[in-house]
């Protein structure tokens, strides 16, 4: 009951935020260090505008619940479980005991991917990246924030419902051509194909994508450029869409040769060719993902 009445007051005090908004905030929080609620951080910054960067602190402050934020047991006070086919923008994926995660969209619905906001472990860190359902589901379930918590809207498109989106591919395929046209004295936009089921394979389409290596070094943003092989290409434009995809374009050859990432080697990026050609053929300015 207290737990209950301490929700009330908190979330009353700072009212509900909007669903757009909640999602702006996760993004903005997962860049960045992880700090365990009771260590020193190591000498980083132990919080994010007051909120604990950890998983629980960067969804309390994605959902604007009060400073520095929940821990993770404290939070199916703030939120409702409902089915995996029912999550949506803004709910949380939990496990009390353990972690949490801010959902941000469905990649593919029927394939079981989306996009996650989170703070990892000290490791990693924090950021917004590609995940598949099967991760979670034995653990974890979708918790929706409370009305007082995320205010939805009436006209908010049902989670079940057939919606067009932009295809990632598409967002891709359109940063690539920018990247062959601008700066480089208009170039032909060569390898179209290629680099988009680079980026598709290596990131899932994601621009804050980070990936840290066994040895310690981190594969960054969209086409996942290394830090260490890579000193040229500072965090700031690595995690930037437009930034990353120039330095692909540099890197590659003007996407000739891509034999430093490990999803064109290993043959992964094979997999994501079909989808690529029709986003930069223009075929694909829409795809149904749910």
């Amino acid at each position: 009951m207290l737990g209950v009445i301490l929700a009330t007051l908190l979330t009353s005090s700072l009212g509900c935020v909007s669903v757009e908004e909640a999602h702006e905030r996760a993004k903005a929080a997962a860049v960045g260090n992880y700090c365990q609620c009771t260590d020193t951080c190591h000498g980083k910054p132990s919080n994010y505008a007051g909120y604990r960067c950890d998983c629980s602190g960067l969804v309390s402050y994605a959902w604007k619940l009060g400073k520095p934020g929940l821990v993770t047991s404290e939070m199916p006070a703030y939120c409702d479980k409902v089915g995996w086919d029912d999550l949506r923008t803004g709910d949380a994926i939990l496990n009390p005991a353990e972690h949490v995660e801010f959902f941000q969209m469905w990649i593919d619905k029927k394939a079981g991917i989306f996009h996650t906001s989170a703070c990892h472990d000290v490791a990693e860190g924090c950021n917004t990246k590609r995940q598949h359902k099967s991760y979670f589901e034995a653990n974890f379930y979708p918790c929706r924030p409370k009305a007082n918590v995320v205010c939805r809207s009436e006209n908010e498109t049902p989670a079940n419902a057939t919606v067009r989106n932009v295809h990632p591919a598409t967002y891709i395929a359109k940063l690539w051509k920018e990247a062959a046209s601008a700066g480089f004295n208009g170039a032909q936009v060569t390898n179209c194909h290629d680099a988009v089921a680079v980026a598709l394979a290596e990131s899932g389409g994601g621009c804050q994508a980070k990936n840290v290596n066994s040895g310690g070094s981190i594969d960054r943003g969209l086409w996942q450029i290394n830090n260490y092989w890579h000193k040229e290409v500072s965090d700031s434009c690595a995690y930037d869409c437009h930034c990353n995809a120039k330095a692909a374009y540099k890197i590659s050859n003007k996407g000739a040769d891509w034999h430093q990432w490990a999803t064109f080697t290993s043959g992964a990026y094979k997999s994501h060719l079909e989808v690529a050609i029709k986003a930069c053929k223009e075929e694909l300015v829409e795809e149904v993902l749910v």
